[in-house]
């Protein structure tokens, strides 16, 4: 589909357009994977002024940093738990969507979950949007290396990349950041390659603008 028609059909098909002609089907799982998957929530989140709620394991050493994601959405959105084991990830994660309490689920696996796991997860989502018809909600599968998961809309591959700017001609002494984005899977649309960047890098406001470049 074409991004004009697409723009067309936005208030049937429910797509969340969370980069400048970049879409994701809602009410759908999604898979992000690769170094930068946690900015790509970031983009993501930054749609909605619902709830996101965000699993995750509890020996994860990642630290989810509130004063950099407050740049694109309110920490007040968030709501994070941290799973004392694989069980219980799995548990807080089929009860979050079924209850269909949030706009968003990120769930961080830390490893590719079985199909069996996966089709659960399918069923919650759902069951959750059943329940809450109002809402148009999605859920956001993190895994590790490239991905793999079984039951998803799509998968995506992002990562940052080098900026060339002179530091000492940057405005309020902020770097433009710039990422690379990979489409890897879609039911409905091809593979696909973007380099994303920053227009504007002003501190304390919420969701800095994007540019999407298709690359070719």
């Amino acid at each position: 589909m074409t991004n004009h028609l697409k723009k067309f059909y936005l208030p049937t098909q429910q797509y969340i357009e969370f980069v400048p002609n970049i879409y994701l089907k809602a009410k759908k799982i999604h898979e992000v994977c690769g170094p930068a998957k946690m900015r790509m929530v970031t983009f993501i989140a930054s749609k909605t002024k619902g709830l996101i709620v965000w699993i995750r394991p509890d020996w994860n050493d990642l630290i989810i940093n509130t004063d950099s994601i407050s740049d694109w959405f309110s920490p007040n959105q968030l709501l994070l738990i941290n799973a004392k084991n694989k069980n219980n990830l799995f548990f807080a994660a089929e009860e979050v969507l079924r209850s269909g309490i949030s706009e968003i689920t990120v769930i961080e696996f830390p490893e590719i979950p079985s199909p069996l796991q996966m089709r659960r997860i399918y069923l919650a989502l759902n069951s959750g949007i059943k329940s809450n018809n109002t809402k148009k909600p999605l859920s956001l599968i993190l895994s590790p290396n490239r991905g793999g998961a079984t039951s998803i809309e799509s998968r995506w591959y992002a990562s940052t990349l080098p900026c060339w700017n002179d530091l000492t001609n940057i405005k309020n002494g902020n770097l433009k950041q710039k990422w690379y984005l990979k489409r890897l899977f879609s039911k409905t649309e091809p593979i696909k390659e973007w380099s994303i960047e920053t227009v504007n890098s002003r501190r304390h406001k919420l969701a800095p603008k994007l540019l999407s470049l298709p690359i070719s």
